[in-house]
């Protein structure tokens, strides 16, 4: 009868393993992702604070603190505790592992080992050890000592005994090489990895308890609340009724209907800020949004910061859906009211807000001044700009100098469509944008455009034409003294039709270029050599034109923070066919005609059933016989001729005379 009793592991030999192993399974990914993110503050807070203008807005002590805050994880919450009782566990583990003693009769049996002898020794030398140790531990002549108890010394004397004869006799020793053990084969013991106090006696309960509550509740509980966020929110990491209401507008509403205001209207009644601040309404959320545009505090400074923080996310969110649409007004207008929340720019103030963006500056001051844009700031020099913009102090205008100056300009100096491998463009191809990209200060247009260079096709190119996008350097986070985040520079790149200014491709997203020209000083700024061409790549979702043609479109480079830094270049798409020398050279080459009748090939041509050619042989023949025949006709014609002289000849005279 079978022996239906399981064996545990009591003395804490296995198990302490098992549970090492499944912690270090949860602990080690997760401290990675802590590190990572410790990292990724360290070096967004090191990047931001890399380039300082000199300016503070007037709360800038809250909107840094808010910042840190928003980004490292508060020290003390649910998930440090479970993080930090995962790693006592796991330490627990571990020092239960490296403080057991295995049991003796689980060790492995070495012979050599226990008599203190070398694997080489001779069978002399294993005999004198053997005589040393058993006189040494022999229990009837050795007394109890204070390291070692009469039943050790007896345990060790049986040991040296089976080690000597497992290497002397010849029958234990054929067992010993046989079975690993003098005794032979040895009794293997299955046992389940668990302590038996957590499955028999008071323990019991509690491992099904718990087993019940991960299972019936905390599972189902995780697996649902990923399941409902991955359906309540989009891709964009907007809400799914926030993206509803802004799509309804779109169907419902004229393009060229949809306002700044309208857009900040519908930002105000987004559901996050419900979910955030259930406590403010839609007409609360828009006086903050107004507020922080007009630089004006509020009662909660904490609530403007919440509410603002947000709204980068919800406008991408916008401009994702505007794309379905196409609707190339409106995806501009989204883009202004972002960086009029970024810079804190009030929206009837957005004619001036290459200006206004600047540190120091206001609508007056604008007013007064005349200097509305980039292009008469730069004719401004520091003496002038100090006078003309009524600044407090001559190091006022310095910092006002520094921020232009950081404020990356792009210039489209090139820019073609390209079929890979290709040097025309021919219909109903998959073709790209080339950009050649030229990065200047707001307030340093004159920068020459060096000769550009034309990229070698290499096989590399061939295979992935858009590795380039991915070369360059990140952009850098934004200067935005008075946005509560941090907020990534980059620009959208369209590709809109000139007839129905209708987008055909994009957004995509320009995160990676080198601004290594804004460095450059005045003297450097005019040498060509120094300047720097990045280029970008726009891929193309739909093929080209099916008819050949010119056709016209426009490439808008739109930034997210910056007024002042867009870009506009027409470009022109010319669709040829392909030649026709080029089709009559690639029917030659794959022309494949019949085979001869006389041929192996048309002999099994002929079986088959299929056309062959005759054989040159057989038309040889046909033409000799043609010509045969050709020649006795002639002679048939020359008889006849003649007998028909001949008769001509006689005289009639004969013929009647018979």
């Amino acid at each position: 009868m079978s022996d239906s009793r399981y064996s545990y592991d009591e003395k804490s030999e296995v198990w302490p393993y098992f549970g090492a192993t499944l912690t270090a399974l949860v602990i080690v990914p997760w401290t990675i992702s802590k590190v990572n993110r410790l990292r990724t503050v360290k070096k967004d807070l090191e990047e931001q604070k890399s380039y300082d203008s000199g300016f503070r807005s007037p709360n800038d002590d809250q909107i840094q603190k808010f910042k840190s805050r928003t980004k490292k994880e508060p020290f003390l919450s649910w998930n440090n505790l479970f993080f930090a009782i995962s790693w006592l566990a796991f330490g627990c583990f571990a020092y239960m592992i490296f403080n057991h003693e295995l049991s003796e009769e689980k060790d492995f049996f070495d012979p050599y080992e226990i008599l203190g002898v070398a694997y080489s020794a001779t069978e002399k030398e294993i005999k004198s050890h053997y005589r040393k140790l058993s006189i040494k531990f022999h229990p009837d002549k050795v007394r109890d000592t204070v390291n070692m108890t009469r039943e050790e010394i007896e345990s060790r004397f049986v040991q040296i005994t089976k080690a000597y004869k497992s290497l002397t006799d010849d029958e234990i020793r054929e067992n010993y090489v046989k079975y690993g053990h003098p005794d032979g084969p040895q009794q293997t013991f299955h046992g389940i990895a668990l302590p038996k106090f957590l499955i028999e006696g008071n323990g019991s309960p509690i491992v099904v308890a718990c087993y019940t509550i991960f299972i019936g509740f905390v599972l189902p509980y995780v697996v649902g609340s990923w399941w409902s966020g991955s359906k309540v929110y989009t891709k964009k990491g907007i809400h799914a009724e926030s993206a509803t209401k802004f799509f309804e507008i779109m169907a419902k509403e004229r393009t060229d209907e949809i306002s700044h205001e309208a857009i900040l209207d519908v930002l105000a009644d987004s559901e996050e800020y419900k979910i955030l601040l259930p406590k403010l309404s839609k007409n609360d959320i828009k006086s903050i949004l107004i507020a922080h545009l007009e630089r004006k505090p509020v009662k909660n400074e904490n609530e403007k910061y919440v509410v603002i923080s947000r709204t980068t996310t919800l406008l991408e969110g916008y401009l994702d859906i505007v794309s379905a649409f196409r609707s190339n007004e409106v995806s501009q207008k989204i883009l202004d009211v972002q960086k009029a929340i970024v810079q804190a720019i009030p929206l009837s103030q957005l004619f001036a807000g290459e200006v206004l963006q600047i540190p120091f500056m206001n609508i007056d001051k604008v007013k007064s001044s005349k200097v509305s844009n980039f292009k008469a700031l730069e004719q401004l020099n520091e003496k002038d700009l100090h006078s003309c913009l009524r600044l407090a102090t001559q190091y006022d205008a310095e910092k006002v100098i520094k921020a232009a100056q950081h404020i990356p300009k792009i210039d489209i100096v090139d820019a073609h469509f390209k079929i890979p491998g290709e040097e025309i463009i021919t219909p109903k191809a998959t073709a790209h944008v080339v950009m050649k990209l030229k990065v200047h200060s707001a307030i340093n247009s004159k920068t020459p455009t060096p000769h550009l260079v034309v990229e070698e096709e290499t096989d590399a190119i061939l295979r992935n034409p858009f590795a380039t996008n991915e070369s360059g350097p990140t952009l850098p986070f934004a200067h935005a003294p008075f946005f509560p985040g941090f907020h990534k520079t980059k620009w959208y790149v369209y590709l809109v039709g000139e007839r129905d200014n209708k987008i055909i491709e994009g957004p995509h997203e320009l995160t990676r270029l080198d601004l290594s020209n804004l460095e450059l000083t005045k003297e450097e700024s005019v040498n060509d050599d120094k300047i720097n061409i990045c280029t970008y790549k726009i891929p193309m979702t739909q093929l080209t034109p099916e008819n050949a043609g010119k056709y016209s479109f426009k490439i808008l480079l739109v930034s997210n923070s910056y007024f002042g830094a867009d870009s506009l270049h027409q470009l022109f798409m010319d669709v040829v066919n392909e030649p026709e020398e080029d089709e009559q050279v690639n029917a030659e080459i794959y022309d494949m005609s019949e085979p001869e009748e006389d041929t192996i090939a048309g002999q099994m041509s002929q079986l088959r059933g299929d056309k062959v050619k005759r054989s040159t042989n057989n038309e040889s023949d046909d033409d000799l016989s043609s010509e045969e025949e050709d020649l006795s006709d002639i002679d048939t014609d020359t008889d006849a001729d003649n007998t028909s002289d001949e008769s001509d000849d006689e005289d009639p005279s004969d013929k009647k005379i018979e």
